[in-house]
């Protein structure tokens, strides 16, 4: 499959996206089954473990307004729930999804999957290329308008992505226009 639709993932998505729905069968629920396949969840990571540590508000002032991942996973909300931590979180994957005070909202702008719980709409992921051209031209969807709002009104630390996706790095472009 990857051999007939080099180099681009977002039409092998949109044809996966396709097959499935022809086939009756959940897009998300087959992703998510090949995405938690083979993690093994007690496999210690720095990286995670430092992440972790920069989410902790010492007293009452936080270290952080909220994570944006562009992650479909939940390894981590379970890095955080497995440590001994008082870190109370909510995931956001969708419109109207609000966090109580005192909880860090972990924004899961491509979507959420998971790895138990039903799925419902809510858990949609921009996986595939038409899903991903009516995030891109709807610049009003949640996900637009909340990384536009983190971007223009916070400090952001980008850890493991390039950058290389157009609609974040054009949803940054106008963060910085609204800034000045």
């Amino acid at each position: 499959f990857t051999k007939i639709f080099n180099p681009s993932p977002l039409i092998a998505g949109r044809y996966l996206q396709k097959y499935f729905e022809s086939n009756k069968t959940s897009f998300e629920e087959e992703v998510r089954k090949i995405l938690y396949q083979e993690i093994e969840r007690e496999t210690k990571s720095k990286l995670m473990d430092e992440i972790i540590r920069y989410c902790i508000a010492p007293g009452k002032s936080p270290n952080l307004n909220s994570i944006i991942t562009y992650n479909f996973d939940d390894i981590l909300e379970f890095n955080i729930q497995k440590s001994s931590l008082d870190l109370p979180y909510k995931s956001i994957y969708g419109n109207g999804m609000d966090v109580d005070t005192g909880e860090l909202p972990i924004y899961h702008v491509p979507g959420y999957l998971p790895e138990k719980g039903k799925l419902s709409e809510a858990n949609q992921i921009t996986f595939g290329e038409s899903v991903y051209h009516k995030q891109y031209t709807d610049t009003y969807s949640w996900n637009n308008i909340v990384q536009i709002n983190k971007f223009r009104e916070n400090n952001c630390l980008f850890i493991g992505t390039s950058l290389t996706d157009p609609n974040t790095r054009r949803l940054l472009d106008i963060a910085n226009q609204q800034r000045t």
